[in-house]
Formats: C-alpha cells, structure tokens, sequence
C-alpha cells in the first residue's frame, strides 16, 4: 500500500506503471490471500502483505515482474509480532539469526570457526 507523499524509488514510476491490489490480483498466478495471510511465496504476496519499506521496496520487484521466490516472509512476520519491531528490523534480526546458524559473527561478518583462515 502506497503512502502519500512517502519518497522512494516506487512512488517515483508513473502512474500508468504503478501497481495496485486490483492489479495484482488480475495479473499474477500465485494464490493472493487477504493482507496478513499470505503464503510468503513470492513479491507480490509480500508486497501485498505490507512488507515493504523506504529501506526496502518490493515494489519495483513487483512492477518488473520478479518471480523469484519473494521473502521468508513469514519468518519475517513473526520476529516483527514477537519482537515487536519494524519490518527493517526483523530483516535485521533475521540476517543475524542466519548468519550466527552458519557461524558468522552478525557484528563483523568473520567466521567464527577457529580453524578458518583468513588472507590480510
């Protein structure tokens, strides 16, 4: 959903080339579910669902057509319910997750394995 006067790289396109729910829901060939309840299956769902942001705008992923996979939107979803932060900060805390799992450190992104090796 756009918000008035909000400045990002999507609300720059034209008018003509701008989408709307309606839009998406004539054009795509995924299962679109009320906003909230989407499956986390690709853009359009995501976008759909309000997971976007200045930071990150899905929007012009959407508008291109991307049929990438989208994002784990609903790992997303509930790091923002239980944490009770913003959708840029559940990517965040999300990335993190992701990289302690594959022992990296969040913070200065080195392996935390101490037998890597490293070349200065």
């Amino acid at each position: 959903m756009l918000v008035s006067g909000r400045k990002n790289a999507y609300n720059a396109l034209p008018n003509q080339r701008r989408l709307t729910s309606d839009h998406l829901l004539q054009h795509t060939s995924i299962n679109i579910r009320p906003i909230g309840h989407g499956q986390g299956n690709a853009f359009a769902q995501d976008y759909i669902d309000g997971l976007t942001s200045e930071n990150f705008d899905i929007g012009l992923n959407v508008a291109s057509g991307d049929n990438r996979s989208g994002l784990d939107s609903d790992e997303i979803k509930l790091i923002m319910k239980d944490e009770r932060v913003s959708f840029d900060s559940a990517r965040l805390i999300r990335q993190q997750r992701e990289m302690l799992k594959n022992n990296i450190d969040p913070t200065t992104g080195m392996p935390l394995d101490p037998k890597a090796f490293m070349f200065k």
